[in-house]
């Protein structure tokens, strides 16, 4: 748990030494078996996803085709990283799209979604 967090704070030093970046946390999310995009519109410029040390499943991260056996697997406890866009482009050129981002996550499994915005 401790070399998540000193990742989570480096990732967020590293982008700090090329823009002013904002991180956006959520709420933990609940597992319902049923893929949902991260979000309905925006961007971001990185975005990390760990998956809950108590989970039973591993989370599924990718398009909205994901479903038990395709998708990007975070096993419990783990996480999974998209690497930081170039700073500089505006970020609807250069950044991840939420709306197009999706996560499955089994009922009674949770996730942790942080992304990073620039300023």
């Amino acid at each position: 748990m401790q070399f998540k967090r000193l990742l989570l704070f480096l990732a967020a030093l590293w982008l700090s030494c090329f823009a002013a970046v904002t991180p956006t946390s959520m709420a933990d999310i609940s597992g319902d078996g049923n893929a949902h995009a991260i979000a309905a519109s925006g961007f971001a410029r990185m975005i990390i996803f760990v998956c809950k040390s108590t989970n039973t499943s591993a989370v599924l991260i990718g398009d909205s085709t994901i479903a038990t056996g395709t998708g990007l697997p975070c096993a419990p406890g783990g996480s999974v990283t998209l690497p930081a866009m170039p700073q500089g482009a505006a970020v609807q050129d250069t950044g991840y799209q939420l709306s197009t981002w999706f996560y499955l996550i089994q009922s009674g499994d949770k996730l942790s979604i942080l992304r990073f915005n620039q300023q």
